[in-house]
C-alpha cells in the first residue's frame, strides 16, 4: 500500500471546510493541543503531516477512545461547538465495550430520574462484572440511549446515542446504572488504568449544526472491524497495530528509510512481541510472548502485507529476552515464515542516502541496530577531517556512516571477523574506498591497550558495548554495569584533547544518571562536557528504556 494510502486508512479525514477539520483518532494516541514542546498527540501529528495552520480541540477523547475528534480553525467554531455540547443541541454515538451480560435489548439514563427510565435497572438483566461502587453513582446531565449489538457471558458491545458531552460524564453515567465500561478503573483500585488492549470506547458520529453552512452537519467514523471479536474474547491486537503504525507515519513520509522498528513490546499494548520492517520483509521476533499470540501470528503476518505490502513475514521465537550481541547472528530458538518465501541471500536497506545488507536468517541481530539511525546520521555530520575509532563495530554501521561523512581515518574493531567481513561488504555497497581504513579483530579492551603503546590517537571514540560479554584473551567476562568506567577510562587514554566520545548501552536496567557517573569516573582528572544525550528516533520513542545514549566532548 502507498504511503498516501495507508495515511488515509489509518487517519482518515472524515470532514474538512474552512471552518473545522475532523478526522478519525486512533486508540493509544493523545488529542495533544497542549502547546507544550514535547507534545506528540494527535494535533502535533498532523501538523507534522501537513496539516497547517492552527487546529483548536473541540470534543476530547482520552488516549485510549477513538473515534471522530471535531478541530476548529478558528476560536469562534470552539465556542459554537462547545456552547451546542454544553446546551445538548449536539448528538453523539458511541459503540462501547461494557464489563458483563446486558440481556435487554434496550435502555434509556435518564438523569432527571436518577438512573434508567422505563426498564429495570440494569444490574438485574446482567450476570458477572457487577459494579459495588456506589460512590460514582450521580449521573450526570444529558440522556443516554443504549441498544445491545452483541454480548458474550463477558463482555457486551453496545450502541450508545446519548447528548452527554465528554467521555468521563458517560462512563460516569453507565456507572450509576449498573453498567462499567471496559477499561474504567475508576472506583476499582485492583484494575490497572490505561490498559489499552481492554479498553474499547467509540465515537462513530456526531451531528451539530453548522453556523456557516446553516445546516445540520452528521460526521460519522466506521467502527473497528475487531470489536464484536473482542466480545468472543479477540485480544484486538490488530487495533494496536494499527497505532503503532499510526505513530511512525512522519517517518513512513519521509522516504529516509525503509527499515524501522513497527511495535515494541514495551509500552505499544503488546506483550511479548517486537517487529521490525527491513525493506520487503518483516521480522517479528517473539520474546516469551502470553500463550494468546499462538493463534495470532499469521492474523499479524496478513495484516502487515495487506498494510505494508510486504513480501516476506519471518517469526522468530526467543526462549529469553536478548540483548544486543557482539556476535554476528546470535540465532533464535525456532525461526518460520509465516508469508512469503524464505531467501538466504542478503538484502540490501536504505538509510537516507546510505545502503546496508541486511541478512534476514541471521537471528535476531540482522546486520543493522536500527535503534541507532539518528546516531549514525549524528557521527556522519561530526566526522569531517577526524580520525575516528569504532570499538565493538559489529557490520559497521557507524563506521559507514563516518567515512560517507568525510573521516579522514574509520578503525573498525570486533572480536567478530565475520562481522568485520560484514562491514567491509558495506563499504563496497556504498562506493566507498577502504584505503585508509582499518577492520581490526580484536577484542576492544585489547586494542584500546595496545593503541595505547603504540601512541596512537583519536579524534571521535564510538563505544557501543555489548550487556555482556565473555573474555577470550583476557578471560574476564565484560559486563556493562561493573565495567563500563574501565572502558570509558581505556578509551579516554587514546582520544584527543576536544575529542568525541560516543557512549551508548541497551541494558534496560541501566539508568542514565549511572551511565553518566560511569562516563564520570571514567574519564578521570580529564573536564568533561556533556554533548548531547540523543533521543530515541520516532519508532522506538514509546520504549525510552531500549537504548541510552551520551555525547561527550574531554578536554
Amino acid at each position: 500500500m502507498a504511503v498516501s494510502s495507508l495515511r488515509e486508512s489509518l487517519l482518515p479525514v472524515l470532514f474538512e471546510d474552512s471552518e473545522v477539520l475532523a478526522v478519525c483518532k486512533p486508540p493509544g494516541i493523545d488529542l495533544g493541543g497542549t502547546g507544550s514542546p514535547s507534545s506528540d498527540g494527535l494535533i502535533e501529528l498532523l501538523g507534522k503531516l501537513g496539516q497547517h495552520g492552527p487546529l483548536l480541540p473541540t470534543n476530547r477523547l482520552s488516549r485510549y477512545e477513538s473515534g471522530v475528534v471535531l478541530l476548529a480553525k478558528h476560536r469562534s467554531m470552539v465556542e459554537h461547538l462547545r456552547k451546542g455540547m454544553r446546551s445538548g443541541s449536539i448528538g453523539f454515538e458511541y459503540v462501547i465495550l461494557v464489563k458483563g451480560r446486558m440481556t435487554i435489548p434496550r435502555m434509556v439514563i435518564d438523569s432527571a430520574h436518577g438512573g434508567s427510565r422505563g426498564q429495570r435497572d440494569a444490574r438485574n438483566h446482567r450476570r458477572g462484572g457487577a459494579n459495588r461502587d456506589r460512590a460514582t453513582r450521580a449521573p450526570s446531565e444529558g440522556s443516554t440511549t443504549l441498544q445491545k449489538i452483541k454480548a458474550s457471558s463477558r463482555l457486551t458491545l453496545l450502541r450508545c446515542r446519548t447528548t452527554v458531552s465528554t467521555t468521563h460524564a458517560l462512563r460516569a453515567q453507565l456507572r450509576s446504572s449498573g453498567l462499567r465500561a471496559a477499561g474504567d478503573a475508576i472506583g476499582q483500585s485492583h484494575v490497572r488504568r490505561g490498559k489499552s488492549e481492554q479498553t474499547c470506547m467509540h465515537l462513530a458520529s456526531i451531528a451539530f449544526h453548522h453556523p456557516i453552512r446553516k445546516k445540520k452537519t452528521t460526521v460519522t467514523c466506521a467502527v473497528p472491524k475487531c470489536y464484536e471479536a473482542m466480545v468472543e474474547g479477540d485480544p484486538g491486537i490488530e487495533r494496536m497495530l494499527e497505532t503503532a503504525i499510526v505513530r511512525r507515519l512522519v517517518l513512513l513520509e519521509s522516504g529516509g528509510t525503509n527499515a524501522y522498528r513497527l511495535i515494541g513490546q514495551h509500552g505499544e499494548g503488546v506483550k511479548g512481541i517486537d517487529a521490525q520492517r527491513y525493506g520487503s520483509i518483516v521480522v517479528i521476533n517473539a520474546l516469551n510472548p502470553p500463550s494468546k499470540m499462538e493463534e495470532a501470528w499469521s492474523m499479524i503476518a496478513r495484516w502487515y502485507k495487506r498494510k505494508l505490502g510486504v513480501d516476506t513475514v519471518y517469526l522468530k521465537r526467543f526462549g529469553q529476552r536478548r540483548e544486543k550481541s557482539d556476535e554476528a547472528g546470535s540465532m533464535p530458538e525456532d525461526s518460520q515464515i509465516l508469508l512469503g518465501k524464505s531467501s538466504d541471500k542478503p538484502m540490501t536497506i536504505r538509510e537516507y542516502d546510505l545502503q546496508y545488507l541486511i541478512k534476514p536468517d541471521a537471528g535476531q541481530s540482522v546486520g543493522l541496530f536500527l535503534d541507532h539511525r539518528e546516531n549514525r546520521h549524528r557521527m556522519r555530520q561530526l566526522a569531517r577531517g577526524k580520525k575516528v575509532l569504532n570499538l565493538f563495530a559489529y557490520t559497521c554501521g557507524f563506521s559507514v556512516a563516518a567515512a560517507r561523512g568525510g573521516a579522514a581515518a574509520v578503525v573498525s574493531v570486533d572480536l567478530s571477523a565475520k562481522s568485520l567481513v560484514w562491514g567491509r561488504e558495506n563499504f563496497d555497497l556504498n562506493s566507498l574506498p577502504k584505503e585508509g581504513h582499518e577492520f581490526v579483530t580484536s577484542d576492544s579492551f585489547e586494542y584500546l591497550k595496545w593503541a595505547k603503546r603504540q601512541n596512537l590517537t583519536f579524534d571521535i571514540v564510538i563505544l557501543d558495548p555489548p550487556t555482556f560479554a565473555h573474555g577470550r584473551k583476557s578471560k574476564q567476562d565484560f559486563s556493562v554495569t561493573r565495567d563500563l568506567h574501565v572502558l570509558v577510562r581505556h578509551a579516554r587514554e587514546v582520544l584527543n584533547p576536544e575529542g568525541i566520545m560516543f557512549v551508548s548501552t541497551n541494558y534496560r536496567r541501566f539508568t542514565m544518571r549511572e551511565i553518566k557517573d560511569h562516563v564520570r569516573r571514567g574519564c578521570g582528572q580529564r573536564r568533561m562536557t556533556i554533548v548531547e544525550q540523543p533521543d530515541l528516533p520516532i519508532d522506538f520513542a514509546k520504549d525510552p528504556d531500549y537504548c541510552k545514549s551520551i555525547i561527550v566532548r574531554l578536554d
